[in-house]
């Protein structure tokens, strides 16, 4: 019996598990579900950050891509006697010279300035320039040039005076022409105004304050100098969600639908009435003529609204104040003032902030969506009997409430709710009448994306890390010969002597242009995006600059010369002696150095130094400064190819080195010179004729080179990277990209044949015969088309009864043959995708280095991602951009 129970008692339910068993399974199963819930949650949650950060980086990536687009987008130079319709070109802003007559309404003459027929003397300096001008006003430019205190130049002469001097000499011509009208006056004559105006012949330099950089437009007065911050975009907000696919087919609005508009307004005029007074208010705005205005006052009878206006009468016992108007669903403040009794009316001395900002405690400027309290007027006859006074701003939006008045003060706070940006301005309204409107600007406020997931946020800035200026960028004036080319005479770059005088100073005066500058800039733009409080910074450096060319022609392969009369032409840039004999190895020499009585002899110092044009060294016109006789008042600079050549021997530039710095009678070089000289030997600075790794024959390098034998074996000056310091496919991205046209362009516009500004082919052109080369600006033929072709292509530039004419700067990837009559100036970079090539050069003819060739290149080159310098981080927030820019906007 006990057995039998005991078989029952541990006997196996035979419909299922036992009560513990199933207890253990359900625990472990459900533990089992927490976790894979927990790891859902944990998975769910990591994936929708990804996704914000995902989209945040996204949004950060085009803030930078729009702020490039920004500064790339062309502008036209404004110039005042030209036609911008018939030239094809934008007229869509002010006119360049209207800059300047807030400041003087006589700076220009009514006159057309290229079209004065009574100044001929005047105008035949420019006779010969009239296509060129034409020409160039239609070159799409970034920058337009104006200034607020500038420096002035001769147009004829390039001498340059002070803006003091300039204004004195025009008081002086002003006296002297009305003394002459006087004269004329009394001795009963007609008075002829024959004298040229000096406001004609002077200009303003085009330094380092623009008006505009592609679309970025600048304040007036602003120096470009590095550290300058320019904010882009601020808190602007986008939204990220994708709208369902069923939500959006419901909702589908057919092509021939027409969506009812909705009203827009935008102001009342006026916006105020007297009491007792009857009047007609004119409406601003948009789709508004179906709806009946109304008044939120019973003190204000509405007689009739149509065609935007409403007549009304304000009752004689009104009561003053701000009121409601509305038409539609918007709404705009309307105002009652007071009768006029007599009494004195009000006198706005100043307008003042709660505290200084800036240094500046005038209230000038606030936010389209800002709130500014305890703001204080201070004047006269601001209350009249203890009554309070009516502030009435000009447009919607602006509300302003009174927080105490007295006689000589009114203490009020100012609120925007999407006030129109731009200026606008308040009056006071007493019984003794209105006062005199106190203006003040209005800019876009920052703003407040609300805390929704779908929506992001980013704020772009600029900041200007360098400037450099392109003063008096020489556009070659091309004059047509009978062969259907232009005449072109070139310069031999000359030989600065060893006592220092260098041939730039005997070339000091020189004609300028309004249009012939430039700028190359670099900057820092970063945008900070935020979504879902995941913010992530994007920062690149972009730069627009001219090509780094060192030689006449540089290549990674060797050089030859067939029967060929062509002279590749370098440089020489600065010149002087040893003073103390060097050893092989040196990398400091002792050279002349400063005149050591050079205090006793202050009035030698005769030209100037390089002046300075807000805190942005400009070019220095005077060149060098021939009292300062150290290396580098004779012109050594730190990065320059510098070699020493014995006065015994032939001349040999194989023994150089690179220049790291310069002391009052020393020039310190990385690496060391290979040889030893000797006290007298001339130490030159100079850019080669030739930079290749392979040796030159010595023969050809006598004879083919100037100076005989400057050639320098430096390799990796090559590559597109480091000529234009980007990458090729990037540069493609921001201009009018690639083509395979090999053929040189003709009848581009009326003014120009041939290649202009920057060209990027795919191919392997052949310029010779009918197909020579002309043209100036930026040539870059890929022969490997993009690495589809990777041994690359030979180009060939030649011509016989037609020259090839280039100015500028020619970059090749694969191999050039150079025959034929030839005039090139600039610089020729070859990079040779092949071991072993060689670059054969026969003909006539001359291959010059032109550093303004490098200059002119700039024209049309985009605003470029610099290598390496992209960074993504991420950050806490959108603070740092926001702050950086918070004390500029004041």
């Amino acid at each position: 019996m006990i057995a039998e129970q005991k078989n029952k008692i541990y006997k196996r339910s035979e419909s299922g598990f036992t009560l513990v068993f199933a207890v253990v399974l359900s625990a472990i199963f459900a533990g089992l579900l927490v976790s894979v819930l927990y790891y859902l949650k944990i998975n769910n949650r990591e994936s929708r950050n990804d996704i914000y950060k995902v989209q945040a980086v996204y949004l950060a990536e085009s803030g930078n891509n729009k702020a490039m687009a920004q500064l790339n987008i062309k502008s036209y130079p404004e110039i005042e006697g030209i036609d911008f319709d018939s030239l094809g070109g934008d007229d869509d802003d002010d006119d360049f010279f209207d800059e300047f007559d807030d400041e003087d309404d006589d700076f220009f003459d009514d006159d057309d300035f290229f079209d004065d027929e009574e100044d001929e003397d005047f105008d035949d300096d420019f006779d010969d320039e009239d296509d060129e001008r034409a020409f160039l006003a239609s070159i799409p430019r970034y920058v337009n040039f104006f200034h607020k205190f500038p420096y002035y130049v001769n147009i004829n002469s390039g001498a340059i005076i002070t803006e003091p001097s300039y204004l004195a000499l025009i008081q002086e011509q002003r006296l002297r022409i009305e003394a002459n009208r006087q004269t004329a006056q009394e001795n009963g004559t007609d008075y002829q105004d024959n004298e040229i105006l000096i406001e004609e012949i002077y200009f303003p330099l085009p330094e380092v304050n623009v008006k505009k950089i592609g679309t970025i437009n600048f304040r007036k007065g602003t120096h470009l100098k590095p550290g300058l911050k320019i904010p882009l975009a601020q808190k602007i907000p986008v939204e990220l969600k994708q709208k369902n696919i069923v939500e959006e087919f419901y909702n589908f609005v057919p092509d021939y639908f027409e969506e009812i508009p909705k009203p827009v307004l935008r102001g009342l005029s006026p916006n105020y009435a007297a009491q007792g007074e009857y009047l007609d208010v004119f409406l601003d705005g948009d789709y508004l003529d179906n709806l009946l205005p109304e008044f939120r006052s019973s003190d204000i009878t509405l007689y009739e609204g149509y065609d935007s206006r409403a007549s009304i009468e304000i009752k004689e016992e009104a009561k003053t104040g701000r009121f409601d108007f509305k038409i539609g669903s918007k709404k705009a403040n309307f105002f009652i003032v007071p009768k006029l009794t007599g009494a004195d009316p009000p006198i706005i001395d100043r307008v003042l902030t709660p505290q200084i900002v800036n240094g500046q405690d005038q209230f000038i400027i606030m936010g389209s969506k800002e709130k500014i309290n305890g703001l204080r007027i201070t004047g006269e006859n601001l209350s009249v009997n203890g009554k309070p006074p009516i502030i009435v701003p000009d447009g919607i939006g602006i509300k302003i409430d009174i927080t105490s008045f007295k006689k000589d003060l009114i203490v009020f706070n100012i609120e925007t709710n999407r006030a129109l940006v731009g200026s606008h301005y308040f009056s006071i309204f007493t019984p003794g009448g209105q006062s005199s409107s106190w203006v003040f600007n209005i800019e876009q406020s920052i703003e407040q994306v609300p805390e929704d997931p779908n929506i992001g946020s980013y704020s772009t800035l600029l900041t200007l890390l360098e400037v450099n200026s392109l003063s008096n960028m020489p556009i070659q004036s091309y004059v047509d010969t009978a062969a259907g080319r232009p005449e072109s005479a070139s310069k031999g770059s000359g030989r600065p002597s060893a006592d220092g005088d260098n041939v730039q100073r005997q070339n000091r005066k020189r004609g300028f242009d309004l249009l012939r500058s430039d700028l190359e800039l670099v900057w820092k733009v970063e945008t900070i995006a935020t979504v879902n409080n995941r913010s992530y910074k994007e920062t690149r450096v972009v730069r627009r600059t001219a090509p780094r060319a060192e030689a006449a022609i540089t290549t990674n392969s060797e050089v030859t010369f067939g029967q060929s009369d062509i002279i590749v032409s370098g440089r020489l840039q600065a010149i002087t002696r040893l003073e103390e004999s060097t050893s092989s190895g040196d990398k400091t020499i002792y050279v002349e150095g400063k005149d050591p009585d050079e205090e006793f002899f202050s009035s030698r110092n005769e030209i100037s130094s390089a002046f300075q044009s807000g805190q942005a060294v400009v070019e220095d016109f005077s060149a060098f400064n021939q009292a300062d006789a150290s290396p580098s008042g004779r012109g050594f600079r730190r990065g320059g190819i510098v070699s020493i050549v014995s006065l015994n021997r032939s001349n040999s530039y194989t023994d150089f080195s690179i220049i790291q710095e310069t002391g009052d009678r020393t020039i310190t070089v990385d690496p060391e010179f290979d040889e030893s000289h000797y006290v007298g030997d001339e130490v030159i600075q100079f850019i080669p004729a030739v930079i290749t790794p392979e040796s030159i024959r010595e023969r050809d390098a006598k004879r083919s080179l100037d100076p005989p034998g400057a050639v320098a074996s430096l390799p990796g000056r090559t590559s597109f990277e480091y000529v234009f310091k980007t990458k090729l496919d990037r540069m493609v991205d921001w201009t009018e990209g690639k083509t395979d046209n090999t053929t040189v362009p003709s009848s581009l516009n009326n003014f120009y044949e041939g290649y202009f500004g920057l060209h990027v082919i795919e191919g392997t052109p052949n310029y010779v015969g009918g197909n020579a080369l002309y043209g100036q600006g930026t040539l870059i033929v890929d022969t490997t088309q993009g690495g589809i072709n990777p041994s690359g292509g030979t180009v060939s530039i030649g011509g016989s009864k037609v020259p090839s004419v280039f100015k500028g700067v020619i970059y090749i990837i694969g191999d050039l043959q150079i025959s034929g009559k030839v005039d090139l100036s600039g610089a020729i970079i070859v990079d040779s995708p092949r071991d072993n090539s060689n670059m054969r050069i026969s003909g006539s003819g001359t291959i010059n280095y032109d550093p303004t060739g490098l200059t002119i290149a700039i024209i049309h080159i985009p605003f470029t991602e610099e290598l390496r310098s992209r960074n993504l981080i991420k950050v806490s927030g959108q603070a740092e951009i926001l702050e950086g820019v918070k004390g500029q906007r004041r």
